[in-house]
């Protein structure tokens, strides 16, 4: 177990990094297991942090664990692109309005001991997702969802109270009255994709788009259920062509008829798909916002061994 590294946003989720990361360490020391840490200072620095341990310990550097929100994990994710062999291993911390597919304890304690476990035996290697925005030559990756429509403009009105210091229920409080305004002033979108199995194709009335690498739940729907972290695909889904009043009662219950859901939902697999809209929109990826489409995307597969 040696050669582990942990990169610790300590004001996720509203400074649960920070208590998340004081049981880890006492479970730590009470193991005896070496380690060593450093806290994030500022937007992108779990990429910077990752990039630099990884350059100076080389190939002396085993395991790299994020304590913090999906954002953390997408840049520690950007900063060891390159270095396939390292072991990515995560304990979330952050918002529970954005958090990804996870099989781990959401207790600290009970996560730290199931990661250190899985790390002690050979992990399956996760495949990784490229993504591109027209007119930027950078090429960044994410390992849960990239997504557009409804979805990003929730983030960006999270993103407005997340500048406000204020305690979690009335960050609940707020962003709920937040999301019913989205819900309720959103227009839905026009969205063309190609595929590497399809043609340019349009789709019309678009509340919202998923392109997902893994199991994805959005306000208590599973929005890509069937999504595998190493098949070497990626799931893209829509729900389109239903009212407001269906999406409400849908977001509400949890309900839906079997003839509407058939309607609203679009799902299929692709390794690389290109989506232009017929309006710029804002696209986010792992929960953070990334830019305005046109965006191409495509799987990489069996990039890193993760264990979320």
């Amino acid at each position: 177990m040696n050669g582990l590294f942990f990169i610790i946003n300590q004001h996720s989720g509203f400074g649960r990094g920070e208590k998340a990361w004081k049981k880890v360490k006492k479970e730590l020391e009470k193991k005896k297991i070496s380690f060593r840490s450093f806290y994030t200072d500022y937007h992108g620095h779990a990429e910077v942090l990752a990039r630099q341990i990884a350059t100076i310990q080389d190939y002396h550097l085993k395991t790299i664990i994020g304590v913090g929100g999906n954002g953390t994990m997408n840049e520690i994710v950007n900063g060891l692109s390159g270095f396939t062999k390292v072991k990515i291993a995560f304990l979330y911390t952050g918002r529970t309005t954005q958090r990804s597919h996870s099989r781990l304890s959401s207790n600290p304690s009970k996560a730290i001991k199931n990661i250190l476990k899985m790390l002690s035996r050979p992990v399956n290697k996760v495949d990784l997702v490229e993504y591109q925005l027209e007119g930027k030559g950078v090429k960044r990756k994410y390992f849960n969802k990239l997504g557009m429509g409804l979805t990003t403009k929730v983030i960006e009105q999270e993103n407005l109270l997340k500048k406000e210091l204020m305690k979690p229920i009335l960050f609940r409080i707020r962003f709920m009255t937040g999301f019913i305004k989205v819900i309720w002033g959103y227009q839905p979108i026009s969205i063309m994709m190609k595929t590497d199995k399809q043609e340019m194709v349009q789709h019309d009335n678009v509340w919202l788009l998923s392109v997902s690498n893994q199991p994805y739940q959005w306000a208590g729907i599973k929005i890509a259920p069937k999504a595998k972290e190493n098949d070497g695909m990626l799931t893209i889904t829509m729900i389109k062509n239903i009212s407001l009043f269906q999406l409400v009662v849908f977001l509400v219950f949890k309900q839906m008829s079997h003839h509407v859901k058939q309607n609203a939902f679009s799902e299929f697999t692709c390794e690389k798909i290109m989506i232009s809209t017929n309006a710029v929109q804002t696209i986010e990826a792992d929960g953070e916002l990334i830019g305005e489409s046109p965006v191409t995307v495509v799987v990489k597969k069996s990039h890193s061994e993760l264990v979320i």
